[in-house]
């Protein structure tokens, strides 16, 4: 199952390895922007030497821990090794670049290497309906840790807010494969009207993806890919644990839980705006504001650092041809995959 092999820098174009130096630059140009480098450094002092080597620990878990979801998510269709590779290239993709632009370049990448993208993308429905889960759920342990924290009519109408909103996804999806073949129809007579899109392809493409959401608990990989999106997320939520001690004391536990809901490693998030919504969110749950602003700083330069390396890193890894096998496939074949 692990069909990608460690790949030789010499085989690597060199116009491709400065394109990956000039995205990391300019990720850590951008934050550099927002938050001048000698606060990073000031907020990292501040953290003990073990407590930062084993909030590293956790963090790489974590990541581990994710691409095991996302493999499940495609109902084990890929290797380990493919896995983690396109869920490296949606962390940078999302860090790097304007947009949520990392989930279609891992449906790019697979694709490209034989996975159809209606796989890819219902397991990305997946993923994002299981963390709108998981921010209810640890919103109300914070609940329960911190208590209200501020207004109670704050915090009640916050938590109405993610039931309601989470409420609301799972009834769309629900619908929609429901009634697949309706919304296959819809899509492609509508978006068949646009310049060089097939409308067949876009039917086709829908109604292939709702019915392989469908399949999501009655096949292997479905439960499975709950159990590691609830340890991803645990171990995010130590890392944090190792980081938090320092800038909050004894509310630290509450204030990781809220900085997982509302800006969890799951999902990357951009320079700036990461930091402008994370450091409102804790202080309107009564953080203090220089410690918020610095403990978002740290947990933020984990995600600048390894998710850019590990976004470059799985770019180069999945490029066809670069893999033990000669024909470039992912994994075995779709039709001896396990469903």
């Amino acid at each position: 199952m692990l069909s990608i092999a460690a790949q030789p820098l010499q085989k690597t174009p060199l116009k491709s390895v400065l394109s990956a130096v000039l995205a990391l630059l300019l990720g850590f140009g951008v934050l550099a922007y927002f938050i001048p480098p000698h606060e990073w450094i000031q907020a990292l002092e501040e953290v003990p030497r073990p407590y930062l080597l084993g909030s590293v620990a956790l963090f790489l878990m974590g990541c581990l821990t994710v691409s095991l979801r996302w493999r499940a998510c495609l109902a084990y269709r890929i290797g380990y090794m493919e896995a983690f590779h396109s869920q490296g290239i949606a962390m940078g993709g999302n860090l790097l670049i304007p947009g949520r632009t990392g989930e279609p370049l891992r449906v790019y990448a697979l694709a490209r290497r034989g996975l159809p993208a209606e796989f890819a993308t219902s397991a990305i429905v997946q993923e994002r309906l299981a963390d709108q889960l998981f921010r209810l759920l640890f919103f109300a342990a914070a609940l329960m840790v911190g208590g209200a924290g501020g207004a109670k009519e704050d915090t009640d109408f916050r938590l109405l807010g993610i039931v309601l909103t989470t409420l609301a996804l799972f009834g769309l999806l629900a619908l929609m494969i429901r009634y697949k073949m309706a919304m296959a129809d819809f899509s492609g007579r509508w978006l068949g009207r646009l310049p060089k899109v097939n409308a067949d392809t876009v039917e086709r493409f829908v109604r292939e993806t709702l019915t392989d959401l469908a399949t999501v608990w009655s096949r292997p990989g479905g439960p499975a890919a709950a159990g590691w999106g609830l340890l991803g997320w645990l171990f995010f939520l130590g890392h944090m644990m190792c980081l938090f001690p320092v800038f909050f004391g004894a509310k630290s536990l509450y204030f990781a839980l809220i900085a997982m809901c509302f800006g969890s490693p799951t999902s990357a998030g951009k320079p700036g705006g990461y930091h402008l919504v994370n450091t409102a969110v804790l202080v309107a749950f009564s953080a203090g504001k220089a410690a918020a602003l610095k403990a978002v700083v740290v947990i933020y330069l984990f995600q600048t650092l390894i998710y850019s390396l590990w976004g470059i890193v799985g770019w180069f890894a999945l490029r066809p041809g670069l893999t033990n096998d000669p024909e470039g496939g992912v994994g075995p074949p779709l039709e001896e995959s396990p469903r």
